[in-house]
């Protein structure tokens, strides 16, 4: 075969294709595993019935299953932009974005042709498994339109970041036509995005450059890369949706999510988040990488108290028991006034509210209730701001209050009658007897 043949595949006069036409069958002479293309990527049939006929494959070399990617294997490591995929298992259609395969519900939502390559289930089923050949999230700078109003978005740590202009993004200035269905569904794993990027993803603001790392789906600013750990390379967004953490488009929180953890350099601190702020968190927490730089925007929670005033450690069935706690300043040891706080009970495993209220001016908390069982309880105080405060949640002991069933003690009623002996003795025995009709 002339040599100008192979470098020229694609050419109509080569008569030779760059990649496999879909639906070819391969097996890797290296372990027989039998592949389908779609798109130019081999994806791992596990059976034979799990597509279509004829049910025979051509035997090629392990080599070119091991590297996919290369121009001599003519294979890519996954399926073509573009490329429609149909689940074996379900007949469900995918359209693959950046590797990944999107969900699409209505053939009318993305382009012609409207044809797709039967592929086993197996391989939907493990995205993210080499052998599949198929991302479970777009690729970092893949760009996507959404079918129902145009809307273009760039992706980053899986999640569809919205793109105002062109202009503010790296060419190629093409999107893959993806279903509305996927984009107003992110976290379904159907459609295969996040809804916010994963936890140590960079991005870099097309506007000034800034660099930032996600933590929680928020973009905590990075002021040096040796501050946070690598790769040291970020997707270039649109400004604009660092300018609108918060809107729906932008799929970035302006807050990191409640209970994040970071790992904050050059200081070597970790922190814990809460609505609107920050506690320092064990030193063996794990955390995502973050500068100091970073959390400047995020106050320090000041810490609060709450210990439990009273409760008896048993009472009897049916009787009432008042449950009291008090919420203080660490710091100052003064009550919070007005301080959400509530009581909670043990529940298989886990904790329900038994009641809700606000503590007193004092920083005072009394419930009262009717004993019916052993149970344990405690007093929960939820992240809470003030015009000139940001307490993080805490929580008092446990503690058990028992319940015991018991008899009522006979009373005695009238005056007993004291015989000391015939002789009037002190040191005679003394015994007490009712009165008849005493009961």
């Amino acid at each position: 075969m002339d040599h100008w043949a192979l470098q020229n595949v694609g050419n109509p006069l080569a008569h030779l294709l760059p990649y496999p036409a879909d639906g070819t069958k391969i097996a890797d002479s290296g372990n027989g595993r039998v592949y389908v293309i779609a798109g130019g990527a081999p994806l791992y049939v596990s059976n034979w019935n799990n597509v279509p006929a004829p049910h025979t494959a051509v035997q090629v070399d392990h080599w070119a299953l091991t590297n996919t990617g290369n121009p001599y294997a003519h294979l890519r490591t996954y399926p073509a932009d573009g490329t429609k995929i149909a689940d074996s298992g379900n007949g469900r259609v995918y359209v693959i974005a950046g590797g990944a395969p999107l969900y699409v519900s209505n053939w009318n939502n993305v382009p012609a042709p409207h044809t797709a390559v039967q592929v086993d289930h197996w391989a939907l089923t493990n995205t993210g498994n080499p052998y599949a050949h198929l991302r479970t999230y777009p690729a970092d700078g893949t760009k996507i339109a959404d079918s129902g109003n145009g809307r273009v978005y760039v992706i980053a740590g899986g999640a569809p970041l919205y793109v105002s202009n062109w202009n503010n993004v790296p060419a190629p200035h093409t999107a893959v036509q993806v279903d509305h269905w996927a984009l107003t569904s992110t976290g379904n794993p159907y459609a295969h995005l996040r809804t916010y990027p994963a936890d140590g993803t960079k991005i870099a603001d097309s506007g000034n450059g800034r660099v930032y790392v996600i933590a929680g789906g928020a973009p905590l600013y990075v002021s040096n890369w040796n501050n946070v750990p690598g790769p040291h390379t970020a997707v270039q967004v649109d400004h604009w949706a660092l300018a609108n953490t918060g809107n729906p488009y932008a799929h970035l929180r302006t807050y990191p999510a409640d209970g994040t953890v970071v790992y904050a350099r050059p200081s070597n601190t970790r922190w814990s988040f809460s609505p609107q702020c920050r506690s320092a968190a064990p030193k063996t927490s794990n955390g995502t990488g973050v500068s100091d730089s970073g959390l400047s925007p995020y106050p320090v929670c000041k810490s609060a108290t709450l210990v439990r005033t009273s409760a008896p450690s048993e009472t009897v069935l049916g009787s009432t028991s008042t449950l009291g706690a008090k919420v203080v300043d660490s710091a100052t040891n003064t009550g919070l006034s007005a301080a959400p706080i509530r009581l909670e009970r043990a529940s298989h495993g886990s904790w329900s509210t038994v009641t809700s209220m606000l503590t007193t001016s004092k920083g005072l908390a009394a419930y009262s209730l009717t004993a019916t069982e052993t149970t344990t309880y405690r007093w929960y105080f939820p992240a809470r701001s003030t015009a000139t405060a940001h307490y993080a949640a805490t929580t008092s002991s446990s503690f058990q209050v028992n319940v015991q069933v018991r008899p009522a003690r006979p009373s005695i009623v009238g005056t007993p009658v004291v015989n000391r002996g015939s002789s009037g003795s002190r040191d005679a025995p003394i015994s007490v007897k009712r009165r008849v009709g005493d009961g």
